[in-house]
């Protein structure tokens, strides 16, 4: 089982996103950045993994959280036309909405399956055109 089967996009109103949705993300994030480097994008993210109870989401941490997520997004120039926007916080309210919390998941999904795509259209000498000519 891969971090990126944990990734929830069905919360309902009522859901709570707390530390150990950021530290599951925080991986999730990790993960995807490596299969970014993998297919030959130059992407760097540090996002805190090891949250514990007491770590809430203050402003400046929604702010590293979302920058991380915003720059593993704008990688690929062609994530799904479906793919959500990155979520905004800031002083007035560093906390997201069940929509935004989802939405977050679900890039991350979006850009793994682009990856995936990606590893999928890959053809080497030998298995294409090797000899035709």
């Amino acid at each position: 089982m891969s971090i990126m089967d944990t990734l929830i996009t069905t919360r309902v109103p009522g859901a709570t996103y707390d530390w150990t949705d950021m530290d599951r993300v925080g991986l999730a994030m990790d993960y995807v950045a490596e299969r970014l480097r993998g297919v030959g994008y130059d992407v760097t993210v540090t996002p805190e993994t090891e949250l514990t109870r007491t770590d809430f989401p203050t402003e400046s941490r929604m702010a590293h959280y979302l920058g991380d997520l915003s720059t593993l997004r704008a990688t690929l120039e062609a994530v799904k036309a479906t793919t959500p926007p990155v979520p905004s916080a800031g002083p007035e309210r560093p906390w997201l909405t069940v929509t935004e919390a989802n939405d977050i998941e679900q890039i991350l999904l979006d850009i793994e399956d682009s990856v995936q795509r990606l590893r999928a259209g890959v053809w080497t000498s030998a298995e294409v055109f090797c000899d035709e000519f």
